[in-house]
């Protein structure tokens, strides 16, 4: 995505603390399952753990509903495009 320094640190700041909460949202759920679907369909049997980042960028690639089927991706990027200075001058 291209981001600066600045906000790559702002943002691992921002997800030190992680809360697990439960949702009463069904397309937030239904994401969250087609999410286990495809890394188990992915993985099969066998997880392993050197493939993570590969697997979080197929996740990333999925359309999930709870985002009225865009691409996380797509949002994480223009969330962060409409963020103060957010994209390097030299991106594009």
């Amino acid at each position: 995505m291209a981001l600066s320094s600045d906000t790559i640190s702002e943002e691992r700041a921002a997800m030190e603390v992680v809360q697990i909460q439960p949702t009463n949202s069904r397309s937030v759920l239904g994401s969250m399952n087609d999410f286990v679907h495809h890394l188990k369909w992915r993985t099969r049997i066998h997880f392993d753990f050197s493939e993570v980042d590969a697997l979080e960028d197929m996740l990333s690639e999925t359309p999930m509903g709870a985002l009225k089927y865009q691409y996380s991706i797509e949002v994480a990027a223009a969330a962060f495009s409409h963020s103060r200075n957010a994209f390097r001058a030299d991106a594009g």
